[in-house]
């Protein structure tokens, strides 16, 4: 049977013996929440008898409470006042340096934006020393010397530095000493190190005479003026701290003298696994506690009571989102019932960025759940959209142009949802954005474009400065916050203050989150721009855009829940001193739990350890006994493992596993969370030619109707299902800009470069000096393929020169096109007829009705005799047809465009003669210059021949007219366009799921295979 709960029991040991007396107590807890369960647990207790409840309270508010001579200052405005006091000590330090030496000059100190990433570190260890009483000077000077020793290798022979540098290779300081030291850079490094110790004293006597301070020095003031402190202290006040372990030295003198005036008294529990344990150091740390300060005698104290989980159970999960899906399969095996009300089960987040998925996935059937973690500000939807809006602002302010915006940053800042539920034209501008293809995309137009909202115009007008985002950002709140006619739903009157009337109609409601969202983020940004500080203003964007996301990552959004009722979602630390029968540890992997709890340091390791500073990892005692604690009256504990991201460790049971298994010898049952989807399995999809299709489909076979063009047949042989999407109902991937060239687009300039350089020499004869003096032109092809660039991306004829990148593909156009030309070169003298030129032909189906095509055709020309019908392919392609029947398959598409496009020529002037007088149908021949792939133009030139080999009866592919395959052909066409127009044979989706792996259908079709 397990024990009575900790604190359970602490409250009724002091009902019993104080009864009514109880509320002359204050008592002490580690933690807001174990606060709450001990008030519930003495309120049960008293329910038959009313008493007075006593005080209660954290330590941390009795740290507060003690020393109200100072107010504890926020770390934003701590990060000010810390940098004026730097200035301040940097001066001071160079007036003594300029009255020591002769000719030094004064160093310029850092700005602010350099100060502030450093600053952050600098207070985080100021506070740390003071909780522990380390003596600042020591340390600091210290640090000084151990930064000056690790840097100097002047004990080293010459012989010893040489053997060093052959094994490390080359390390500055092993080479001439005096050079560095006359570089001025080492020193300049070592004096930072020998500032920390007067700007500990400079900042803390800068905010104290302002009545401010940080709750580290707060604990270090009490500690050496404890004797003050508890003088203060009104007759009659008795202290009860419940449930403390790690108790700094700041604390423990407080403690020590507290007890020494009998005001004080302490319930320790022993009842932990690892106290009992004589091995592990949490037993004789304990054991030192009690010694000095003693301990109230209860259950709590029995070092010999059983206080291991009666079952412990390991499940590991695929993945971190599995073991959150697999929540209602663990609260079913471990018993927890949907009609319980009181907080017996409780799901401890060791990553609290599981709070929202693990939230979501408890059955709706458990109608009561307590979260206390709380709700990250940072990972809001309008922090979100914030941060992705100053990313870009920051990316923009580093280039030289500052009038074009990034249009990927774009599409991804429109697309967010309060942007474009809030802005009509927000998918008019995404569509402007992708239309353009060009990465890079003009303000003005943006601004200009669809008559866009106030919101467009406060996202995209200029921004000059940090401190003009500041006021920006506060517009944006606002206006997101009562634009549609929500400030009725800020329920405070203080909330409505936040923000202006703004009385413009618009589309809908927020939420109540989102405004909950806006609100806290509204008083962030009050808050920044209230400080009294003159750095605010000169702030660049990018400092302004980090401090803001400080702050941010700071804020959590409170969670309104009965504490008292129902599943009790927590982290780590709000476990401390609570005791439910069902514990269920998600993300129970090393690294995880216990945390890592690595942070930014300006202090070693070995300094650390040295003035017995925390340092973390496996010496951190603290966080062992929270765990342990936790579990010590549970009936029922599961640990869920699952592998982690690629920036965590890769899943390995965590080390209190380990102990519980191999060194406390707990049957430990592993079990694999199998979790079945009920999503039936796709099956084919297939979509009939219903009415509307037909009457889609008719209009193929209507003259001056729609027409069928070489690609879209090539789809529907690939895909009849793809077909279907695209040619019947018009959908299309949507391309994102990118700064990357795509393979289309490369393919439209080449082709557009080659029609343009053939255009210039006319429908001529072309002879190799015509070639030879395009190619010896070093600029000519260049320019050609620059102005096509720019046609293509709407870019500006000559007002700005194209970018680097942009230039390095004109220059691998420029290396196919010249390829071409001088393959063309070899076939001289040649006739050129055409280029882009479009033309259009009829297909019979078998019962006599006549489909109508059209296309555009790359070149014709004429080499030799034959009238090529040349088709450029810059990707695979075949140059050989074995079968006929084989020109369904996607290999051969290049082949079945270039025979469509001499059906093309041939039906346009087939019949007709050339200036030979010949008929130009007998001499058509298919031709692919396959430029890129093995055996192409490119890479076999010599023996390239671009020639179709096509099937013929009783011996292997060659090179044949046209005419000579026609029948075949128009046979092969004849039969897939009736099977296309019969409506009763649905769209059904390919069986090769190769096909598949580039089409942008294939999610919705189930066939999302990755792309290699």
């Amino acid at each position: 049977m397990p024990l009575e709960p900790f604190l359970s029991s602490v409250a009724r040991h002091y009902f019993e013996e104080r009864g009514a007396d109880i509320a002359s107590l204050c008592f002490v807890f580690p933690s807001k929440r174990s606060l709450t369960f001990f008030r519930h647990y003495l309120s049960e207790l008293a329910s038959d008898t009313p008493i007075f409840a006593p005080r209660m309270l954290t330590i941390s508010q009795l740290i507060e409470e003690l020393y109200p001579q100072l107010k504890i200052l926020d770390k934003t405005a701590l990060l000010f006042e810390l940098y004026e006091a730097y200035r301040e000590v940097r001066a001071e330090q160079d007036k003594q340096g300029k009255e020591g030496e002769t000719g030094g000059t004064e160093e310029q100190v850092e700005s602010f934006d350099d100060f502030i990433y450093w600053g952050n570190i600098i207070l985080q260890d100021f506070d740390t020393c003071d909780r522990y009483l380390v003596n600042i000077r020591h340390l600091y000077n210290n640090l000084g010397d151990f930064k000056e020793l690790a840097d100097d290798f002047s004990h080293l022979t010459q012989e010893m530095r040489e053997s060093i540098q052959s094994f490390w290779g080359s390390i500055p300081s092993l080479g001439d000493r005096h050079k560095d030291l006359e570089d001025g850079h080492k020193q300049r490094f070592l004096s930072f190190w020998r500032t920390l110790g007067p700007l500990y004293e400079a900042f803390n006597k800068r905010i104290s005479e302002k009545g401010y301070t940080y709750e580290g020095h707060l604990y270090r003031l009490i500690a050496e003026h404890r004797d003050d402190v508890v003088n203060r202290l009104s007759k009659g006040t008795y202290f009860v701290f419940v449930g403390l372990f790690d108790v700094t030295p700041s604390e423990h003198k407080l403690f020590t003298r507290l007890r020494k005036q009998e005001i004080a008294e302490f319930c320790w529990d022993k009842a932990v696994k690892i106290v009992q344990d004589k091995q592990h150091p949490a037993h004789s740390y304990l054991g030192k506690l009690i010694k000095s300060f003693g301990q109230v005698k209860g259950p709590w104290d029995d070092s010999l009571a059983s206080c291991l989980p009666e079952s412990v159970r390991v499940v590991h999960a695929a993945s971190l989102m599995a073991q959150v899906k697999g929540l209602p399969i663990l609260l079913e095996q471990a018993e927890v019932s949907e009609a319980d009300d009181h907080p017996t089960t409780a799901i401890i987040l060791p990553d609290e960025g599981l709070l929202l998925p693990t939230a979501s996935s408890i059955p709706e059937d458990f109608q009561h759940i307590n979260i206390s973690l709380g709700y990250p500000l940072n990972r809001t939807p309008i922090a979100l959209l914030l941060k992705r809006w100053i990313k870009l602002l920051e990316f923009v302010s580093r280039r030289s142009d500052e009038t074009t915006l990034p249009s990927d940053q774009l599409l991804g800042l429109l697309s967010e949802r309060l942007i474009s539920d809030y802005t009509p034209e927000a998918s008019e501008l995404i569509k402007a954005i992708r239309g353009r293809k060009r990465f890079f995309y003009p303000r003005e137009e943006l601004l200009s474009a669809c008559k866009p909202t106030p919101l467009i115009h406060l996202l995209f007008s200029s921004i000059p400065s940090g401190f003009t985002l500041l006021d920006r950002i506060q517009e944006v709140l606002e206006y997101l916050a009562t634009a549609e006619d929500n400030l009725p739903s800020l329920r405070t009157e203080e909330r409505q203050e936040e923000v202006r009337d703004n009385t413009e109609e618009e589309k809908e409601r927020l939420s109540d989150f989102d405004l909950e969202f806006i609100y806290h983020y509204l008083r962030l940004v009050k808050r920044l721009k209230g400080l009294p500080s003159p750095y605010i203003q000169s702030l660049h964007l990018s400092t302004l855009g980090h401090l803001l996301e400080e702050m941010v990552s700071t804020v959590t959004i409170p969670f309104e829940g009965d504490p008292l009722r129902g599943i009790q979602v927590m982290g780590l630390l709000e476990t401390r001193s609570l005791h439910l029968e069902n514990m269920i540890y998600l993300s129970a992997q090393e690294g995880v739990l216990p945390p890592s709890k690595y942070k930014s340091t300006l202090i070693p390791f070995t300094l650390r350890r040295g003035f017995r500073l925390p340092i973390g990892g496996t010496d951190d005692m603290g966080q062992d006994y929270t765990f342990f604690q936790s579990i010590s009256r549970a009936k029922h504990l599961i640990f869920v493992v699952a592998p982690a991201d690629a920036q965590r460790t890769g899943g390995e049971e965590s080390r209190y596993i380990n102990l519980l298994r191999y060194v406390y010898g707990v049957h430990i049952e592993t079990q694999t969370l199998q979790l079945t989807s009920e999503r039936q399995a796709f099956g084919a999809i297939s979509k009939p030619k219903d009415e509307e299709v037909r009457r889609h489909l008719q209009e193929y076979l209507t003259p001056g109707g729609r027409t069928l063009s070489p690609s879209s047949l090539i789809t529907y042989l690939s895909c009849p299902l793809r077909f279907y999407y695209e040619s019947i109902k018009g959908l299309r991937e949507e391309q994102d800009p990118t700064i990357l060239l795509q393979s289309n687009d490369f393919g439209t300039i080449l082709h557009d470069t080659m029609q343009a350089i053939y255009a210039e020499l006319g429908e001529s004869k072309i002879s190799k000096e015509m070639l030879s003096g395009i190619l010896d032109d070093r600029n000519k092809i260049s320019n050609i393929i620059q102005a096509k660039y720019r046609e293509l991306f709407k870019l500006d004829k000559g007002k700005k020169p194209l970018s680097g990148l942009a230039l390095i593909y004109c220059q691998m156009v420029e290396t196919y096109a010249r390829s071409i030309l001088t393959f063309d070169k070899e076939l001289t003298p040649f006739f050129y007829w055409e280029s882009e030129q479009e033309h259009t032909a009829t297909f019979q189906l078998k019962d006599g009705q006549v489909v109508h095509f059209k296309g555009k055709i790359d070149r014709v020309d004429e080499v030799h005799g034959h009238i090529r019908v040349v088709d450029y392919k810059t990707g695979k392609a075949s140059l050989r047809l074995e079968e006929w029947d084989m020109l369904r398959k996607s290999d051969n598409k290049a082949i079945l465009q270039t025979l469509l496009y001499c059906a093309f020529l041939s039906q346009a002037k087939g019949s007709s003669t050339d200036r030979d007088d010949q008929c130009i149908s007998n001499r058509l021949y298919p031709a692919i210059y396959q430029l890129k792939s093995k055996g192409g133009l490119m890479t076999s030139n010599d023996s390239f021949d671009p020639l179709v080999k096509l099937p013929f009866e009783g011996g292997k592919s060659t090179p044949q007219p046209y005419s000579e395959v026609e029948e075949a052909f128009q046979a092969f066409m004849s039969e897939v366009l009736t099977e296309l127009f019969d409506f009763e044979k649905p769209f059904e989706q390919t069986t090769d799921n190769d096909i598949c792996r580039y089409c942008p259908f294939a999610l919705s079709c189930g066939r999302s295979l990755k792309r290699s």
